[in-house]
């Protein structure tokens, strides 16, 4: 089946076309049978090299993006549309009413926070696929799953590890984890020394601004990744809607892609009998705590410091650690998403403190998990959770601490 994806109404400076043509050459890679051209319409002659300084390089050529100045053959490009992406209000165009009567759309503008530009671009390649496409994809990517657990120890160690990317991080060097399913969040992959001692297998990702997402900073993760997965045997795991993304720009990467969908409200403790993932906040709830879960009993926190109350360091929304944060590629998320920011102060905080204080309740009351900070937090539920002094030894053999009543490999 070959899409054609239409943009409407026609540009006409160069500054919006060039907004939305760029992210037309990462969002909407070419696929055969799937996305096959793109079109624009223009009013007048515009140059397709005024990429905005914050967005990243297109990663194959977009030759399949097309460029029409005749408004009779744009009209019926909308008209032949099998997706019109609004990219500005047309709600009071009587024409636009008339002539996309009926056609199936997408509202893409990025001066609206209601339009939510960001995670509707990202997930436009996941939803223009067949369903019979995203469920095989699903399960190929459980099967897998299931395949690097039983063929390696992961299955034989109780206690899963999670390590974030706060400033706490810096502490994982003071802890032997030979013992733990270890488990880290995304821009956790910038230090390969922090990878080298925690030998993790997995690595999860859900953000359609600083993972998937067309600027400077996601690029960056992006080139991290697609080096350091292979080098340490690891796998990422990712919302599908928006790792599907990853899988089609990466396509060498595929392998090491695993693809979750989004499909229940609750906390999900066991990804082999239910390959799903919950709809809640940040890559803690939605990705780590189940795979957590699901290869562990009792789950050590590390680096998951939070939101100061005061304002202070929260460098971006919080505090990172720079060794696994681009601190100096930040803003060029907030350019390239100019409403992103403004909406997740405003809700984001909360939901992430519900969605933990959840997880993790439900997880003790029903699934008999233990959780223990390594670290103070400074979201509730986390920080309640610190593991005692007493359950911490220092190992005399190498200088670095053990957790004394957990189950070694």
């Amino acid at each position: 089946m070959s899409i054609l994806v239409v943009y409407y109404p026609q540009f006409k400076t160069q500054d919006e076309f060039s907004n939305h043509y760029h992210r037309a050459a990462w969002y909407l890679p070419k696929v055969s049978g799937g996305i096959e051209e793109v079109v624009l319409g223009v009013k007048n002659d515009f140059s397709l090299d005024n990429r905005p300084p914050y967005m990243c390089k297109p990663r194959q050529v977009p030759n399949h993006i097309k460029i029409e100045d005749n408004y009779s053959r744009y009209v019926q490009c909308v008209r032949n549309a099998d997706l019109v992406l609004l990219w500005k209000n047309v709600t009071d165009d009587a024409q636009a009413g008339r002539l996309l009567q009926g056609k199936k759309r997408r509202v893409v503008t990025t001066d609206d926070p209601q339009a939510i530009e960001w995670g509707t671009y990202c997930s436009i390649s996941w939803q223009l696929m067949e369903e019979w496409q995203r469920q095989e994809l699903l399960q190929e990517s459980h099967e897998r799953f299931k395949s690097v657990v039983n063929t390696g120890k992961i299955r034989a160690r109780k206690t899963s590890l999670i390590l974030g990317n706060g400033p706490s991080i810096e502490k994982v060097f003071d802890y032997d984890l030979s013992a733990y399913n270890t488990i880290v969040c995304n821009s956790a992959i910038k230090d390969k020394k922090l990878l080298s001692h925690a030998k993790p297998r997995f690595v999860t990702a859900g953000d359609a601004v600083s993972h998937f997402g067309i600027s400077l900073y996601a690029e960056k993760f992006r080139e991290h990744l697609s080096i350091v997965l292979e080098y340490f045997d690891m796998y990422i795991l990712a919302t599908a809607k928006y790792g599907n993304l990853l899988r089609l720009q990466y396509p060498e990467l595929g392998s090491r892609v695993l693809l979750c969908e989004q499909t229940t409200s609750k906390p999900v403790y066991n990804l082999f009998n239910y390959w799903g993932l919950p709809r809640l906040d940040s890559t803690l709830n939605v990705h780590m705590l189940p795979l957590a879960a699901t290869l562990g009993d009792s789950i050590l926190m590390l680096g998951f410091d939070g939101k100061r109350p005061d304002g202070k360091s929260n460098e971006d929304f919080w505090a990172h650690s720079p060794r696994t944060h681009f601190h100096d590629l930040v803003e060029t998320g907030h350019l390239a998403h100019p409403m992103f920011n403004k909406r997740r102060q405003e809700i984001t905080d909360r939901f992430f403190r519900e969605s933990t204080m959840y997880s993790l309740a439900f997880g003790e009351k029903h699934f008999n998990k233990k959780y223990y900070s390594l670290s103070p937090s400074f979201t509730p539920a986390i920080d309640r959770r610190r593991i005692p002094d007493h359950m911490v030894n220092l190992d005399n053999n190498n200088g670095l601490k053990t957790l004394c009543f957990f189950d070694k490999k």
